[in-house]
């Protein structure tokens, strides 16, 4: 029974892939020529494979996604090829993502389930997502009104200020407005540790406190919201009376409805993750903060001449996607399988 769940699994995620690779080469494909060669200039037909059928140039396309080789891309923060673009930009993203997502989780889940446990009233489930998109656009706002513009104690843009950088620190360049290239990891929170730099490290710290907290505090206020609806839930449920029939304890009482709840807790993950990720996209755009999301929506503006920037980064963010709900999946049936032989 579990082999064929897995196999439905796989079934499901293959197909969803050729599904979104076929949205994005439908898009590609209504792009005017004129724009691809601007960004591929004169190789584009042998890069893309534009001159063989419709059928072919779809895995031209899937290939040169997955592989990066999507042409060039000039725009304010970083001029040069989408291959180059991504090993700048997609460490740093990934980091502030991973960090910043199992932050939300960790304090929501504690504080949700310390408030639901504790509620005597039966809540309903139901949790409206739209002011968690809409706490992305003002926290932010609220948060560069208070700490830069009145008490000026963090500053609001820019993943690293320009003035700090010596010209003898050979592991960080500066490409074009404020985009930083730093070595080995080309993440700045690490590489200014491997490098000893405690300077870097402190000034890249309170650029990148308002962007978290930012992404951060929206979440963490749905999922606690979440978590102690569906806690109390469980609470006001059999359980309690299970614990009085049976003198249940508290440490077991407790685990019954982490238990109960945990796989309704992983589901509703897929969606808060998605509306993270949308959330990352305007937060750093909002701080100029070196990341995938601030690369897209330039790409966006100037889409002449780096229209595989859109391309590129809309594919990668709809992969983090995939692979965290891929990942959730897997984890859900592997509880599942546990659970059959207890």
């Amino acid at each position: 029974m579990i082999k064929n769940k897995y196999s439905m699994l796989m079934v499901k995620y293959i197909s969803s892939f050729i599904g979104i690779t076929i949205i994005l080469f439908i898009l590609f494909k209504n792009i005017p020529e004129r724009i691809i060669v601007n960004n591929y200039s004169s190789s584009s037909y042998s890069i893309l494979g534009l001159k063989y059928p419709v059928f072919i140039q779809y895995f031209y396309f899937v290939y040169d996604m997955i592989t990066v080789n999507m042409g060039n891309i000039i725009n304010p923060i970083y001029s040069g090829s989408i291959r180059n673009a991504m090993i700048i930009l997609l460490p740093e993203t990934l980091f502030i993502t991973i960090l910043g997502f199992i932050v939300s989780i960790s304090i929501s889940y504690k504080i949700g389930f310390f408030l639901g446990f504790r509620s005597n009233k039966r809540e309903r489930l139901d949790v409206n997502v739209f002011p968690l998109v809409i706490f992305y656009f003002l926290i932010p706002l609220i948060l560069i009104a208070i700490f830069n513009g009145i008490t000026a104690i963090l500053p609001s843009k820019y993943i690293l200020p320009a003035y700090i950088i010596p010209y003898n620190f050979s592991w960080i360049k500066l490409m074009n407005d404020n985009i930083f290239i730093s070595h080995p990891t080309d993440i700045l929170f690490f590489d200014s540790m491997i490098h000893h730099s405690p300077i870097i490290l402190i000034n890249y710290l309170k650029n990148f406190a308002m962007p978290f907290a930012s992404l951060i505090i929206p979440s963490t206020v749905y999922l606690s919201i979440f978590t102690k609806r569906l806690t109390s839930i469980e609470y006001n449920k059999k359980y309690i009376r299970i614990r009085i029939v049976k003198n249940i304890g508290d440490d077991k009482f407790i685990y019954h409805i982490k238990r109960n709840i945990r796989y309704t807790m992983l589901n509703e993950f897929k969606t808060v993750f998605g509306l993270f990720l949308g959330g990352e996209i305007i937060i750093t755009y909002i701080f100029s903060y070196m990341n995938l999301g601030e690369f897209l929506i330039y790409s966006v503006m100037n889409y002449k001449t780096g229209i595989f920037g859109v391309v590129e980064s809309t594919f990668i963010f709809t992969m983090m996607i995939f692979i965290f709900n891929m990942i959730i999946d897997i984890i859900t049936l592997a509880g599942a399988k546990n659970e059959e032989y207890i």
